[in-house]
């Protein structure tokens, strides 16, 4: 029975070497060996190694301690006190001087139990360390460096563009950034959202780099694309005056907005080529983004207002054509006689052919007509008669 549990002892202690070299070819477990670490994960490792440690101590405790029962195997007796009782002994790390007193501290001493149960805890400690850190390396560090890429992308277009805007700025929180995520990142390195608002200020910076060296080499069809957008704007910037103009002679009352006025738009584009000429690249893909979107911002407005005039004159022609279908119901009631409605037929007609037409008033003539053209005759007339006094 012993040997059997000897035997468990022996595949014990080379599972356990087999699992600790494991440890130590680790990436990760190497790379926390010489790193400079602080705050949280400082603390957080302090913690691990120090786990480790143990375990590396008693796991040489635990070797020897095999080694001598391996070494008893055929005596039972010998065996069965080494197997039982507290043979594996840890010798306690040195003491400060005097402390220890004249023949040194007394070393802890373990069955091989609970030797293996103080191990599996040291082991468990030490290596969640290891894998917290190295998962949030992996999250971060890959972010860090497209930051610190996207700098030196800008750094290197700098000598064809000029200064990226906002790059020194960008580089001073990459910079605290990357410190952080490299020293403490299960700290103040595991901002996540200081991450997000460098890569934002990155894309930013990157675009505004990139857009520059399109303007800088293909500054021709730039121009004639923004030229063209212009043309677009003033076009239908002029369409809109022109529905204004027919609007406002058959409409009265306040008007939508007006068309936006075009006419900066063309001297923008020789702002556009006065920064040519000066080579001033940055400014002048900014500027040539504004004058894009406010080229494109104006022909939509323009565009709604022919739409909103449009729709008057659709209002307009839709009024008409109620207050024709009242009158032919009117016919059919009998109703079209009637003085009253007859003259609130007359006003609303008057409302509605005239210019120009005030459609609030016809629209409350037409609601008025509908109510008279629809009454009855009289209390002895409930119901309307056709032709020959039969009811219809």
């Amino acid at each position: 029975m012993d040997t059997r549990t000897l035997d468990g002892v022996l595949h014990v202690r080379d599972r356990v070497a087999a699992v600790l070299v494991e440890l130590d070819r680790g990436v990760a477990h190497r790379l926390l060996q010489g790193a400079e670490l602080t705050g949280a994960t400082r603390e957080r490792w302090e913690r691990g190694r120090a786990e480790l440690a143990l375990l590396w101590r008693l796991f040489d405790a635990y070797g020897h301690a095999a080694s001598r029962a391996e070494a008893v195997r055929d005596d039972p007796a010998a065996l069965a006190e080494l197997l039982r009782g507290p043979s594996v002994e840890l010798a306690r790390p040195e003491a400060a001087a005097g402390d220890a007193g004249l023949l040194g501290a007394e070393p802890e001493r373990y069955t091989f139990a609970a030797a293996v149960r103080r191990m599996s805890a040291a082991y468990d400690t030490g290596a969640a360390a290891v894998t917290a850190i190295d998962a949030a390396w992996a999250e971060l560090l890959p972010r860090v460096e497209r930051l610190e890429a996207a700098l030196a992308e800008a750094g290197a277009e700098a000598g064809r563009t000029g200064p990226a805007p906002g790059r020194d700025a960008l580089a001073a929180g990459v910079a605290a950034a990357a410190a952080a995520a490299r020293t403490d990142p299960l700290g103040g390195g595991a901002d996540t959202a200081r991450l997000d608002r460098l890569d934002a200020a990155a894309a930013r910076m990157l675009e505004a780099v990139r857009a520059a060296e399109r303007a800088r080499t293909g500054f021709p069809a730039l121009r004639a694309g923004l030229a063209a957008e212009v043309a677009e704007a003033d076009a239908a910037a002029e369409a809109a005056r022109r529905g204004r103009d027919r609007t406002g002679a058959r409409i009265a009352g306040p008007a939508p907005a007006g068309p936006p006025d075009t006419a900066g738009l063309r001297g923008r584009l020789a702002d556009l080529d006065r920064l040519h000429r000066d080579g001033r690249w940055t400014e002048l893909a900014a500027a040539a983004d504004a004058v894009r979107r406010d080229a494109r911002a104006a022909a939509e407005a323009a565009r709604r207002c022919e739409r909103a005039d449009a729709g008057l004159l659709a209002r307009r022609a839709e009024l008409r054509g109620r207050l024709d279908a009242y009158r032919m119901k009117a016919v059919r009631l009998g109703r079209a006689e009637d003085p009253e409605a007859a003259r609130l037929l007359r006003a609303a007609h008057d409302l509605l052919w005239s210019a120009p037409c005030d459609l609030a008033a016809a629209e409350a003539a037409i609601t008025a007509y509908r109510s008279a053209a629809a009454a009855p005759e009289g209390p002895e007339a409930p119901a309307a008669r056709g032709r020959g006094g039969t009811p219809r």
